[in-house]
């Protein structure tokens, strides 16, 4: 990897430190991109893929796939909480939507700049995608 040195460079790492620290997250750490059954996977057995700040070249942070054995659990889980969830009555799976929906509009802020971090999209744009995700 070819890291690009940019002048302010060190206070773009301070920014990127306090956005990803928002999410439990460390610069250049990396964690589990895997979810089954209502957790993440500590240790999913496939590659890490990084992520890297588009205005610097650098490692923001890693994000650890799936091997076989994870996906296969994944696709599992997802089958048996698709036959749980189904069972809901239609208004309370809505009222789990709308949940899901707040919970977003309580991150939005965070949400936005992890966004405009990683894409290199201006603040007002990253907003408008994570309103997107909420509506």
């Amino acid at each position: 990897m070819v890291t690009i040195s940019v002048a302010g460079a060190p206070a773009r790492q301070a920014d990127a430190r306090a956005i990803l620290s928002a999410f439990g997250l460390s610069l250049g750490g990396s964690t589990s991109g895997v979810a089954a059954g209502g957790r993440f996977v500590p240790e999913p057995g496939g590659p890490i893929v990084e992520t890297f700040d588009p205005s610097t070249g650098d490692v923001l942070a890693g994000v650890r796939c799936a091997g076989q054995p994870d996906y296969e659990a994944a696709v599992a889980a997802a089958q048996a909480a698709f036959a749980r969830w189904r069972q809901v009555p239609a208004p309370r799976r809505g009222e789990i939507v709308r949940a899901l929906g707040d919970a977003f509009r309580a991150r939005k802020e965070d949400l936005a700049r992890l966004v405009s971090l990683e894409n290199g999209k201006i603040l007002g744009e990253a907003r408008g995608e994570v309103q997107e995700v909420i509506d």
